[in-house]
């Protein structure tokens, strides 16, 4: 007896709308990451612009409460951008331990996070 072989034009169509649909699956998730990508530099940004005006407003008012209290306009300005440069220098110190390594963790598991929500499905 002869065994029911599967119609090779109907696996070869199967195989055809499989392979298009990951090909779709995968430029959707492409645009989804840019997507969010976009919204967090977008909130990010704004959250960036509030917290520099906060900090040169509470400068400003540090360097005039200074200038008050050493009867001096450029020793309360001077104090200021004292405070400034020594934050500089400690930055400057620890930015890869603190701020780079973090940073790259963070972005490599946002562009990762997604891949490994699909895989935890299956």
């Amino acid at each position: 007896m002869e065994e029911p072989r599967p119609d090779e034009g109907n696996v070869f169509d199967k195989i055809k709308t499989y392979v298009q649909v990951r090909v779709r699956l995968a430029f959707l998730s492409g645009i989804e990451k840019a997507a969010e990508l976009y919204a967090k530099l977008i909130s990010n940004t704004i959250l960036l612009l509030l917290v520099f005006m906060l900090l040169l407003f509470s400068s400003l008012a540090l360097a005039f409460y200074l200038s008050a209290l050493f009867q001096s306009y450029w020793c309360g300005f001077l104090y200021v951008a004292g405070i400034y440069l020594l934050a500089s220098v400690i930055v400057a110190l620890i930015r890869k331990k603190i701020i780079e390594k973090p940073l790259m963790d963070q972005f490599v598991q946002q562009m990762l996070g997604q891949k490994d929500e699909v895989e935890n499905e299956k």
